[in-house]
């Protein structure tokens, strides 16, 4: 996965000043490989070349089939897992909004890419890779991964009027979902406090811990934020906390020679047997067995999302 801050906020670039944008081909999701809870500013398209995978938007589960095509907006938490320990291969494309921007300020930016840029309008979750309308957009995102990787005399402009084409298809084929303005700014509370909570688990996770600590940190009710943490990732507070030392301890596993109840203990753990408990629920495997298979000289190299 890439770098992020404690609040899940993806920090490395996509691009750089003259091309806000990266492409991502021949991206591998398997047993060995967990895409991370995580959200950025850019939007993200995915392209499913092979296979299946479990892609989680904002708390919603959405199984990303063969073909198909899906999109990330820019702020919306994500993660992905294998489907039934089955790998699954992609491509993704990860661009800033404002690459399609322009220093004249015309109808594109007033209807339709400042609105997006601000949350107000988003950009479907998941469109069939054989209707019409994915048809014409799979086409685009094909030329666009071939000229970035081949880069031309030109590719710029043909990346860009190739994502122009995209967004068009999409607003002609009304696939762009709009939000009122109480919506948005209800969204825009609630996926805040998230983040905030999301902060402070990653900063105690290693530590004792009662979700009066984190509910007292945000001043709301438990029951609204356990309600709230739940419906934007799909777990509890409680059920995120254990998850995620699960994953830092199964990092250590893979990547250090410390013994399992170190790492254990390292991670939150003051039960052993606990412990391992809720790692084979995770993981499929215990500890041992985890270390045994998965285990490497150099950390894992996990791909983006």
């Amino acid at each position: 996965m890439s770098k992020t801050e404690r609040n899940l906020k993806e920090t490395i670039s996509h691009g750089d000043s003259m091309l806000q944008l990266n492409v991502y081909t021949n991206q591998i999701i398997d047993p060995t490989i967990d895409l991370y809870l995580h959200w950025h500013e850019e939007v993200e398209i995915i392209m499913v070349e092979q296979g299946q995978f479990i892609l989680n938007v904002n708390g919603q589960d959405t199984v990303a089939n063969e073909g198909d095509i899906y999109f990330i907006n820019k702020q919306q938490l994500h993660s992905a897992h294998c489907l039934n320990h089955a790998p699954s291969l992609r491509f993704a494309i990860v661009f800033n909004l404002s690459f399609l921007g322009s220093s004249h300020f015309d109808a594109c930016q007033f209807k339709y890419l400042d609105p997006l840029s601000k949350g107000q309008i988003l950009f479907p979750t998941h469109v069939l890779g054989n209707s019409r309308t994915g048809a014409h957009i799979k086409q685009a995102l094909y030329h666009i991964r071939d000229l970035y990787n081949q880069k031309p005399y030109g590719f710029e402009l043909g990346i860009k009027s190739s994502l122009f084409h995209v967004l068009s298809t999409l607003v002609l084929n009304q696939e762009l979902i709009s939000l009122d303005e109480a919506t948005f700014e209800t969204q825009s509370s609630k996926l805040n406090y998230v983040k905030k909570a999301l902060d402070y688990l990653h900063a105690h996770y290693d530590q004792k811990m009662m979700m009066t600590d984190l509910a007292n940190h945000l001043t709301i009710s438990n029951e609204y934020l356990s309600r709230l943490f739940k419906a934007y990732t799909g777990k509890t507070p409680v059920e995120y906390l254990i998850y995620y030392r699960i994953e830092q301890a199964a990092k250590l596993l893979v990547t250090t020679d410390q013994t399992i109840i170190d790492i254990a203990l390292q991670c939150g753990f003051d039960n052993i047997s606990y412990f391992i408990k809720k790692f084979k629920h995770y993981k499929g495997l215990t500890p041992k067995q985890y270390q045994k298979t998965y285990g490497l000289d150099e950390p894992i190299a996990l791909v983006h999302l």
